[in-house]
């Protein structure tokens, strides 16, 4: 994909797509009049507020106010930029893109898809090793001992890199690939002598996958226990970077949605073992410890995490980065929307080997009883201490004050202070006053100023949301008295830019081509808001005079805003120090008033 995708192709594509069709592979709508409802992929609810226009093509959600169009859709639940999911789109429905470019950026953007299809081909020939050569045969025989089924290896292209120090890289020269556009890939390693060699040689091949199902990288394991080391993964390359990927995502990502939750393991055996007792919503990481990047990523698919380590010694450490995740990523604990669980295995096992010799039941009920991640985080920071010394406890203490400062909620805070409190054995009062100490509180005079402006931007807000409402629901009416508006009249800075978006096409006319056309130029910017202001209820006989009536209060609140700013000027001016200044100002601010009397006189 090069250049940008012409506006008469996104438009074709989007005509071909029917967005209630898309929507149903990751929510269960039902019919509820001209729309179909069911419950919001993008926050937790009990009650469907999640809504779907088929004769207008958008979704809107009720909840949490997420909508748009079918790309703004496939962009947040697969994680796509607008033209991923346009081509996404046009590739499901059989429509051939054009795109508009110039020779610099078809250079541009050659490498980078040819690292995907250099990945594409790499699957396939270490896929084909594994199940075609009798090369093969070790790794076959290993997958079998696992009892992993042919369902399952293909399922996720599993493969054989063959004992050989050239095999993929003799095979994609031959597929006129330069050994440059190769190593790009992590797929091979220059020696010191300027020759080229296979990196993953005489083991089993797992491709990893981005949310699209392109393979990015790989992970390669011995299949002997001799061999070490145990696993290797692909370098990161422009395509692959492991802290902001998951294995097993794309395969499983329905399920997560399904079932509202996900396990995390470390293994990609763990995650192909799991699957074999139909626990499907599971993705491992990928070397690395968990991040908030990947986290990010999961939470668009479910609020519930379960972390699932080894019990070893190594899990335990592997356990502990969630320390490193708390410390490096503050804001964590305190989202409200992610609900993250920790999970120990009984000692000497790991996902795969627990799974084995217990039911699915036993799993879900193991993970169904695991401590959040904050509960975990304390308990482990708790132990490295003597709690029958004082001494001790008053470090315990400080410790795991340092832990729950980092939530945002004050509820949460308290509850885990009282926990505290009584494990310990601390009055409860002193821990409160320590955590004050910690992180300190906002003053009171502060939340009044704050409460004091808010009030004052929800009027200015409403008004304004109406009027764009008015513009957008009823354009084909009102369209003709958009050369009234400009962007001044507006606080909120979302309005403004989509109201400047709108006049560099149009400076006189508000029309659907002209939204649709402000959507493909700005790639999906503005297609939440326009979604959002589409479904919002307006109630008026007469669509023009209360859109009159509307604009004159923004002009009044445009005006009553200068008035204000000429006020606090001549609060600060001195006329014995600045008579022409001060005399100035006062001047403004007669006329202003003035201005602002005439406009419901007129």
């Amino acid at each position: 994909m090069s250049g940008l995708i012409k506006d008469e192709d996104i438009e074709e594509v989007r005509a071909r797509t029917d967005i209630v069709e898309i929507i149903s592979e990751y929510v269960s709508l039902k019919k509820a009049g001209r729309q179909l409802k069911g419950l919001c992929p993008f926050h937790k609810e009990k009650t469907p507020s999640f809504m779907v226009d088929p004769s207008k093509q958008l979704y809107h959600c009720f909840g949490c106010s997420e909508g748009g169009n079918v790309f703004t859709f496939l962009m947040k639940m697969d994680n796509l930029n607008f033209p991923e999911s346009v081509l996404q789109l046009a590739e499901r429905y059989g429509y051939k893109l054009s795109f508009e470019s110039s020779p610099e950026k078809i250079k541009a953007k050659s490498l980078k898809d040819k690292v995907h299809e250099i990945n594409s081909l790499a699957r396939d020939f270490y896929h084909f090793f594994l199940t075609e050569r009798d090369e093969g045969s070790i790794a076959r025989k290993y997958l079998e001992k696992r009892g992993y089924t042919d369902e399952l290896i293909e399922q996720y292209r599993i493969g054989y890199a063959p004992e050989r120090w050239d095999g993929v890289l003799k095979f994609l020269i031959k597929k006129k690939y330069s050994q440059s556009e190769i190593e790009k890939t992590g797929l091979i390693i220059k020696g010191k002598k300027g020759s080229y060699y296979d990196r993953f040689r005489n083991r089993l091949i797992f491709p990893i996958e981005d949310i699209r199902g392109r393979p990015i990288g790989f992970g390669g394991r011995v299949l002997t226990d001799n061999d070490s080391p145990k696993y290797i993964n692909s370098p990161e390359t422009m395509v692959f970077q492991k802290g902001k990927n998951l294995y097993g995502l794309n395969k499983n990502k329905s399920n997560i949605i399904k079932e509202d939750k996900v396990v995390v393991v470390e293994g990609y055996t763990d995650v192909l073992s799991l699957a074999q007792k139909r626990i499907n919503y599971t993705v491992a990481t990928l070397g690395t410890a968990f991040t908030s990047d990947q986290a990010d990523l999961l939470a668009r698919f479910t609020e519930n995490i379960f972390l699932v380590f080894d019990a070893d010694q190594a899990g335990q450490k592997a356990a502990e980065r969630g320390q490193e995740l708390l410390l490096d990523n503050l804001d964590l604990l305190g989202r409200s929307k992610l609900d993250i669980s920790v999970a120990s295995l009984p000692s000497g096992n790991d996902p795969a080997d627990f799974i084995k010799n217990n039911s699915k039941d036993d799993f879900e009920n193991l993970i169904s009883k695991s401590p959040s991640l904050i509960e975990f985080l304390l308990e482990n920071e708790l132990n490295k201490f003597d709690l029958e010394k004082s001494g001790d406890r008053r470090k315990a203490a400080v410790s795991a004050l340092n832990i729950i400062s980092n939530l945002n909620s004050e509820l949460a805070r308290e509850e885990y202070l009282r926990k505290i409190a009584d494990r310990l054995n601390l009055p409860l009062h002193a821990l409160q006053n320590e955590l004050r100490k910690v992180k300190p509180t906002t003053s009171k005079n502060n939340g009044k100023k704050i409460i004091s402006t808010l009030k004052k931007v929800d009027i200015y807000s409403k008004t304004e949301k109406e009027a764009l409402c008015l513009l957008i629901q009823y354009s084909d009416v009102l369209g003709g008295v958009f050369k009234d508006i400009e962007e001044d009249l507006f606080t909120d800075k979302d309005y403004r830019q989509f109201i400047r978006a709108v006049k560099e096409l149009s400076k006189n006319e508000l029309s659907q081509d002209i939204l649709k056309k402000v959507e493909s130029i700005e790639q999906g910017r503005y297609t939440t808001l326009i979604s959002s202001l589409m479904y919002a209820q307006l109630y008026a006989d007469d669509k023009k005079k209360y859109f009159e009536d509307i604009l004159i209060k923004l002009k009044e609140f445009k005006l009553q805003r200068q008035i204000l700013l000429e006020k606090d000027k001549l609060e600060r001016l001195d006329p014995k120090v600045n008579q022409k200044e001060y005399d100035k100002v006062f001047q403004n601010l007669i006329e202003l008033e003035s201005a602002k009397r005439d406009l419901r006189i007129n």
